[in-house]
């Protein structure tokens, strides 16, 4: 089964451990991605001050988040994160309007 939920401040840990493991393969570049410097407290500062979260559920486990603001005109969207195991497999579903 998949399925996407909306993340909160509550889940900050589970959004940084699924960053955390996507970004791990990059921490040597140079530049290195910020991603893997993140603290979920600040992770869960962001979600408390209007960022919202993202996560893509693949039979019952956490597969993939993404973490975006929405401003008046647009839609910023960061942090983009696929744990490896996940990354090859297929593509998360289609977010729904509602």
């Amino acid at each position: 089964m998949k399925e996407i939920t909306e993340a909160g401040p509550a889940e900050a840990a589970l959004i940084n451990s699924i960053m955390y493991e996507a970004f791990w393969e990059y921490r040597n570049e140079q530049p290195p991605s910020g991603a893997i410097q993140e603290t979920t407290e600040a992770i869960q500062a962001g979600l408390e001050q209007g960022e919202r979260a993202a996560v893509w559920w693949k039979d019952g486990k956490a597969a993939a988040m993404i973490r975006f603001r929405a401003e008046e005109e647009y839609i910023y969207f960061h942090r983009l994160s696929v744990r490896p195991a996940y990354g090859a497999m297929e593509r998360p579903p289609t977010l729904s309007a509602g």
